[in-house]
């Protein structure tokens, strides 16, 4: 699959994104939601607009250290990070509505309007409108059926973090995905983002992200494992949740991967 570019502070089309960093940790075997979330109090989030991207800065933050922008850029910007899907022609997906879905479990719900509020601030920025839905506690199976059941909230875009919640079985993970790629089979693009390795046997789980990316031509995998392992601060001291530095990655890392928002927006 072919690379997509990278938009990044002044690095690639003028485009400032703001991001934060992660440090890798582990559990020893404790379910996600068992672990005590210890980060500090939200912050307030950083303003949006409700404007199209211009060439000049999108969104911009004074207190986004400039190393975490450029190790977040390095990650990404690489073959093993993004898999952007193309048609036989090099066309890109035909994405012409605004509206991104997200779905997930707490890691995601760390980036949402009820904690830290980072996504909304990334993707408006940039000229999306998203739609957030993450719950702590969320399995891959319980992802589906959001889906199926908020079916009319998905559109051109779909971003599914999950997995942190199923039990290390690779096997029913990749039946689990494949599943839910077969009920999003009509939309031009689903990003997959692998799952932070916090304990071992988690690689496992995201070499079938891989697999299922590689057979479906809609599907984007974006290496999120990577960018926590590459940066520092983002893991909170239970080895797994997101403090606010790391809801501004994730979130960056989203905004990262799809870029400005159709021109002709949907409705």
């Amino acid at each position: 699959m072919a690379v997509a570019a990278v938009v990044i502070a002044g690095m690639t089309a003028g485009v400032t994104i703001v991001l934060a960093a992660c440090s890798s940790g582990a559990s020893d075997g404790v379910p996600i939601e068992e672990l005590a979330t210890t980060t500090s109090p939200p912050a307030t989030a950083a303003p949006t607009t409700e404007a199209a991207p211009s060439d000049d800065a999108v969104a911009a933050s004074d207190d986004v250290p400039g190393p975490v922008l450029e190790t977040v850029e390095e990650v990404l910007g690489g073959q093993a990070a993004i898999s952007r899907p193309v048609g036989d022609d090099g066309s890109s997906p035909p994405v012409d509505d605004d509206r991104v879905f997200v779905l997930g479990d707490s890691i995601a719900e760390s980036a949402g309007p009820e904690i830290y509020d980072t996504i909304d601030a990334q993707l408006e920025a940039l000229g999306w409108t998203p739609t957030i839905d993450a719950r702590a506690g969320r399995t891959t199976p319980e992802g589906l059926e959001v889906l199926e059941r908020r079916r009319d909230d998905v559109h051109d875009v779909v971003i599914v973090l999950l997995g942190h919640n199923d039990a290390i079985d690779p096997e029913t993970y990749r039946d689990r995905l494949e599943t839910m790629v077969a009920e999003l089979a009509d939309v031009p693009l689903v990003l997959l983002l692998t799952n932070y390795e916090f304990e071992r046997g988690r690689d496992r789980m995201n070499d079938e992200l891989r697999l299922v990316d590689a057979l479906h031509d809609n599907v984007q995998l974006v290496d999120w494992d990577a960018v926590a392992k590459a940066t520092d601060g983002a893991i909170g001291p239970d080895g797994l949740h997101l403090t606010r530095l790391g809801a501004q990655a994730l979130a960056a890392t989203m905004a990262m991967s799809l870029g400005p928002a159709p021109v002709q927006a949907g409705p």
